[in-house]
Formats: structure tokens, sequence, C-alpha cells
């Protein structure tokens, strides 16, 4: 069994390559990447893009997306 850590649970900083570092050593491999800006920057075209490497760069995949609420 594989556990995905929520990046919800850093959602009020901006995630950056030390928290992704201590969640690899961790030994998590698969995050449910949480969409909320600054926490992870997403809106930019090339966003994504960059999540994807980032995440790969700590052995990391976004194996579920959490996708922001707007209210109207």
């Amino acid at each position: 069994m594989e556990l995905t850590l929520s990046t919800h649970l850093l959602v009020y900083g901006e995630l950056d390559d030390e928290a992704l570092e201590a969640v690899s050593a961790a030994g998590y491999r698969h995050l449910e990447a949480w969409l909320a800006e600054p926490h992870l920057p997403w809106t930019q075209a090339d966003g994504p893009d960059r999540l994807r490497r980032r995440f790969e760069a700590h052995g990391l995949r976004a194996g579920t997306v959490h996708l922001p609420a707007r209210s109207r």
C-alpha cells in the first residue's frame, strides 16, 4: 500500500524545495497537490509543468490534484 500526502498540510505557505525534500525523506512518493496560490503556483501557462518538474526532482508525483473552489 502506498500512502498519499495532501499538500494541504502545508497550504498556508509556499510549498518550497525544503518542504518537498522533507516529504520525500519521510518516505512519501505520491502527493495530492492542493492547488492554491501561493502554496502551489499553477495559474501561469507553464505552472503545471513547472510543478511536475519540481515534484520529480524530489522523487514525488501528484497522484491526485485538488482543484481550487471558488464561490460566486
